[in-house]
């Protein structure tokens, strides 16, 4: 009888010949086979438990100690003979090689090893419109369905009475949250038919789902929670505010490589809106550097962004890019509010998490089935995908459209329109001729440096420059103030944009009549940087050639815009 070492090389033992691709070849037809191994975004990967969250799954990049075990478990390696060392049970036996692991791990690109696409806690709907709910990982979608408790069988063609039903009872969920209008509500129902719904179309995930409410403790953070908790069955994953985008982009990187789902930005400060954040609600696919090594990082984009904060500013691009979930209350403390419908909401919402999410299924699947019917909704650029299977199936189920929400954020929140207004009008006060001011020109106005120009005026051009480059408490200078200038040229506010003609080697700016209406058109608004979650496997791009280098004319050296007092 064979030896049980035998019988394994008689089953394919892999010869470390000096053929080293034909080698690695072998091992990841054997890895392959295993089916625990994946191709997660160009990386090798398992699905494992989380420590934080152990009864939750998800994705780890296999690091070399743990490949190399899977490795050793897989294939059995033996040397190859000669006429001075024929083979034998005794010396043929060899160890994983250390270059063998490192060939494997640098392959990038491994046939044979089933794609991940990710992990969901939650059935979800395939693009064909069907409901995903059976354990472990599903070859035609890509998704590892990793589930806890009972769901109910969502039916194939829900009758109008159960849409019905399904809409009371997450309106029902929700009811002790003063929402400022019933659209606003529509609003949060749509964030969490997003996160069922991301699998069903190919274009970007969905709209930032911006909860905000006009006084602290009215419980924003808690109704993005219940969105989480009825998903994956635990709490969102918070990523603090901060001002530095590239600090943001690097910690999208790493959401977007570990797979997440749902991710909430916690407790805005200040104006909200990121070039990263403005890129990834509208892409597909993120890719950056990790740190440390400069091949790119390239993972698919498949979440769901929640935001929350007190009467928060977005910036303009930010803002369109928004759906509004509004929060309004006369209390003065609305945390100290009694008489709940569901006062322990959070494990209400766990132990009857089977019931919310086939209430939301339903109104899905009731949609799909009913052949899509046109809402006539106003279209959503960037979301169109987005807006044809979940705002319409929201507004289908009877409810009022979600998109209503983005219109009233923009008229509100756009601050970097309303400053762009403001300076034009000034501007235009100060150079009625339109023969054009240079920026150090401007300054010298501003600062009551020109005769010809009473206290008031400056005062009011002073403010409004001021507040167009955000410099309020410091000293703003000519270079500031030209870059700021050239950012919104031909940016129509109230069909006007600022533009300007080059005499002598200086930039002249004047205000430019465009003919358009009073709306907001135009060029892109710079957004305040701002943001984070795991940096430390990830380095910094260079930054944008448009953000980092300016070219510099004429007198916008020169001079500065005292500081404010007071």
């Amino acid at each position: 009888m064979n030896s049980p070492t035998k019988a394994r090389q008689q089953a394919g033992a892999i010869e470390l010949g000096f053929d080293e691709q034909h080698v690695a070849n072998q091992v990841i037809e054997k890895l392959g086979s295993r089916g625990d191994i994946f191709d997660f975004c160009g990386s090798l990967a398992a699905v494992c438990k989380d420590s934080a969250t152990p009864d939750r799954k998800i994705i780890r990049r296999l690091p070399q100690a743990s490949l190399r075990e899977a490795i050793s478990a897989s294939c059995v390696f033996v040397a190859v003979p000669t006429e001075r060392s024929p083979q034998n049970e005794q010396n043929s036996r060899q160890r994983v090689p250390r270059w063998l692991v490192e060939a494997v791990e640098r392959r990038g690109h491994w046939p044979g090893l089933p794609v991940l696409r990710g992990v969901v806690h939650s059935p979800v709907m395939r693009p064909d419109g069907s409901i995903l709910q059976t354990l472990g990982f599903d070859p035609d979608s890509g998704l590892f369905v990793d589930l806890r408790g009972k769901f109910p069988a969502i039916p194939a063609n829900p009758n109008r009475k159960a849409i019905d039903e399904a809409r009371e009872k997450l309106k029902d969920l929700v009811s002790d949250f003063c929402f400022a209008k019933p659209e606003h509500q529509a609003a949060w129902v749509a964030s969490l038919l997003t996160v069922l719904a991301r699998e069903a179309h190919d274009g970007a995930t969905g709209p930032l789902f911006l909860i905000d409410a006009n006084t602290r403790g009215s419980g924003k953070s808690l109704l993005a929670d219940l969105s989480s908790l009825i998903v994956s069955g635990c709490a969102a994953v918070r990523m603090p505010h901060t001002h530095n985008d590239d600090e943001f982009r690097k910690r999208i990187t790493a959401l977007a490589a570990n797979g997440e789902r749902l991710v909430l930005v916690d407790n805005i400060d200040g104006k909200f809106g990121s070039a990263s954040l403005d890129a990834a609600l509208t892409g597909t696919v993120w890719k950056d550097r990790r740190l440390g090594h400069t091949e790119l990082v390239e993972a698919p984009l498949r979440m769901t962004w929640l935001a929350s904060g007190n009467n928060t500013i977005l910036a303009a691009d930010t803002a369109r890019r928004t759906c509004h979930i509004r929060l309004q209350s006369d209390l003065e403390s609305p945390e100290d509010r009694h008489g709940f419908k569901y006062p322990d909401i959070q494990q209400h919402v766990l132990r009857n998490r089977g019931e919310y999410l086939g209430a939301a299924l339903v109104i899905l699947r009731g949609y799909v089935a009913a052949k899509r019917p046109d809402q006539r909704l106003k279209p959503w650029g960037s979301f169109e995908q987005w807006s044809d299977l979940v705002r319409s199936a929201v507004v289908w189920c009877g409810l009022p459209d979600p998109g209503a929400t983005r219109d009233e954020l923009r008229q509100t929140s756009d601050s970097e329109a309303e400053s762009l207004r403001q300076a034009l009008e000034v501007v235009l006060r100060v150079d009625e001729e339109r023969h054009g001011r240079s920026t150090n020109e401007l300054l010298k106005i501003a600062g009551g440096q020109t005769s010809g120009f009473g206290a008031e005026e400056c005062g009011e051009l002073r403010d409004a420059l001021e507040m167009l480059c955000d410099s309020a408490g410091r000293r703003l200078t000519s270079r500031e103030l030209g870059n700021r200038l050239r950012h919104f040229k031909s940016r129509v506010v109230g069909g006007k944009c600022f533009d300007f003609r080059t005499s002598r080697g200086n930039r002249l700016w004047f205000v430019r009549d465009c003919g358009g209406g009073s709306g907001v058109s135009g060029g892109s608004v710079l957004a305040d940087r701002q943001f984070p979650v795991k940096v430390a496997e990830f380095e910094e791009l260079p930054a944008d050639s448009h953000h980092s280098h300016h070219s510099h004319h004429g007198d916008e050296w020169d001079s500065v815009l005292p500081t404010t007092k007071g």
